[in-house]
């Protein structure tokens, strides 16, 4: 079991980057947050009073998992910061200061730095 870094956003490969994560995390979260992509949604009708119209392909996929999707509006803060929040951590943390050889040593090394570093807690109190 392997969590890999994806060149594109394109919902294909995201939906696989979820179900490796789904499957790394054993579970599915009630509801997952993404930013404006248009990879999963048509149109956000929702400034203007409408609604948000997800992609039909991705709306299966949510329904088939059990999560529900929740868009960002757009410049909205205090939505946009849980997305790229995360990010960020994950930039400064993992990747900077690293040197990565091929595309197999980056998606060799995101599971030691979870273990090693990311994921681990403080016993002393």
């Amino acid at each position: 079991m392997g969590l890999n870094y994806y060149e594109r956003q394109a919902m294909p490969v995201v939906m696989r980057g979820l179900v490796s994560a789904f499957r790394y995390f054993g579970g599915v979260p009630s509801e997952l947050l993404f930013d404006q992509m248009k990879a999963f949604m048509i149109a956000d009708g929702r400034a203007g009073g409408g609604r948000l119209v997800e992609n039909p392909e991705f709306l299966r996929f949510s329904y088939h998992w059990g999560f529900r999707i929740r868009a960002c509006r757009p410049y909205r803060a205090q939505t946009k910061g849980k997305v790229e929040r995360p990010i960020r951590y994950i930039r400064e943390s993992f990747f900077y200061g690293r040197d990565f050889f091929s595309d197999d040593d980056l998606n060799a090394r995101p599971l030691q730095w979870l273990d090693g570093e990311a994921n681990v807690r403080s016993t002393a109190r």
